[in-house]
Order: structure tokens, then sequence, then C-alpha cells
């Protein structure tokens, strides 16, 4: 698979033809990559030849979290069709607090 990624070309098991394609592929982790590839638990050259992002945890980005409950809040109305207001653009740090103390599950 790692061949395919690199050379977008892939050959075809049934008649040995070469196909070109492109593909992305997006993950996600929590683990320490670094510390995986000096124990030779994750491969270096998947890690090194490929973009990696590195997006600190909700929990750290606390501006986001207000923004991204009133994008949810929006989308999920329009896909149920039940009117939700949203949120109140002049939360006060008191009023925030229940978003920003919670505890999501993976964190």
């Amino acid at each position: 698979m790692f061949e395919q990624l690199a050379l977008k070309n892939y050959l075809e098991i049934q008649n040995s033809k070469i196909n070109s394609s492109y593909t992305r592929i997006i993950a996600a982790t929590n683990k320490n990559l670094a510390r995986l590839i000096a124990e030779d638990e994750f491969r270096g050259d998947l890690y090194y030849n490929f973009f990696v992002l590195k997006l600190p945890p909700l929990r750290e980005r606390e501006d986001d979290i207000l923004p991204l409950a009133d994008f949810f809040i929006k989308k999920y109305s329009e896909d149920f069709k039940k009117e939700i207001s949203g949120l109140d653009k002049k939360l006060s740090g008191r009023d925030q607090t229940p978003f920003l103390a919670r505890k999501c599950s993976g964190a």
C-alpha cells in the first residue's frame, strides 16, 4: 500500500495492468509517533514522507469550543429539521464554564 501511495500507481492482479490513482488518507492519533518510531512500533517512512499536521487537543483551544458548538447546533438542526436557537454570542465567562469544563470522551 505504501508503494501505491508514494508512486501513485498500482498493479491489477487480474490482468497485470498498471493503473494510476490519486489517493489521500486522513488519519488521527493521540499517540506520540516520534516515540513510537524510536521504539520501532511505527514506520518512520510513513511519518516522514507524508504531511503531518499537529493540532492541539480541543481542551487546549478553548476559543474554538463555542464556535464549534454553534456550528454543530446549526448543522444538526438542519439535518433533523428541528429549530434550535443556537448559542447566545454574549455568553459571559461564567456561562461558558459548562462548555469549557466538560470532559469529553477520549480526552
